[in-house]
């Protein structure tokens, strides 16, 4: 016997007896296995605050009900008893189960939640980040650009738009979208510019996780070099890698 836990945002996991370390483990193997069982996969914090939720209700409410005296009348049926015979008279032995007194239950904002992670993501990286100003946003961010991608997953076009001053999306040639959340300003190789990271998207279609580990490095306008930059810290990186260069900056 034994049991596995598994975080696909996170990427950790714990098993019993101890496996080889989470890095060792082939993530894709797995959520194929998975969705072959249908088991469900948890993508994001909306996902595992509904599970929680609903596990965390069932064990506060449960299902407590009166139990009848054998040979009481039946509670059942098209014509229901009146109020008062429906009660039933309690006698030395009897058993009663009463419903617990229902509690509530504060969902938290989701809001906070993504802010929550984007912070822990924050703290782990060698670069200083500050957040984005109202003059960056209108004057220095680029509000969109395209490179050229030569591998798969689809060769071709990848389209950056900003949506708004905490979103970016990454549209492929067949119009599948990556989100990624925006972490702040700082400075990377001498040049300024956005540090956002992956939040969500399909993780096979695009090979890339949404675990907080895969980044991008977007170049503020009229730097000397307007490059393409990303890393992924969950695997290791330490460094940033030179994608491609940035095409028709707006």
């Amino acid at each position: 016997m034994g049991h596995i836990e598994l975080c696909f945002q996170c990427r950790g996991g714990r098993s019993s007896p101890t496996g080889p370390p989470e890095s060792e483990w082939n993530w894709g193997e797995i959520r194929k296995l998975l969705k072959e069982h249908k088991i469900p996969i948890l993508e994001n914090d909306a996902d595992y605050t509904k599970l929680y939720l609903a596990e965390k209700a069932k064990r506060e409410y449960g299902t407590g009900k009166f139990l009848n005296r054998p040979g009481s009348k039946s509670q059942g049926g098209n014509n229901p008893l009146p109020e008062t015979e429906r009660r039933p008279r309690l006698g030395d032995g009897d058993i009663v189960i009463r419903p617990p007194t229902p509690v509530t239950v504060r969902k938290v904002p989701a809001h906070d939640s993504s802010r929550a992670r984007i912070e822990s993501i924050k703290r782990k990286l060698p670069e200083t980040i500050s957040p984005l100003t109202a003059t960056q946003l209108d004057t220095k961010v680029p509000h969109s650009y395209y490179f050229d991608y030569d591998f798969e997953p689809q060769p071709g076009k990848r389209i950056w738009r900003r949506v708004d001053s905490e979103t970016w999306h990454e549209i492929y040639p067949d119009g599948l979208t990556s989100v990624f959340k925006v972490l702040g300003h700082t400075t990377v190789s001498e040049t300024e510019g956005t540090i956002v990271v992956k939040w969500s998207g399909d993780s096979e279609e695009t090979m890339t996780t949404n675990d907080g580990g895969f980044q991008a490095f977007i170049p503020d306008l009229g730097s000397a070099t307007m490059h393409h930059w990303y890393r992924n810290t969950v695997r290791g990186d330490t460094t940033w890698t030179d994608l491609a260069p940035m095409k028709d900056v707006k």
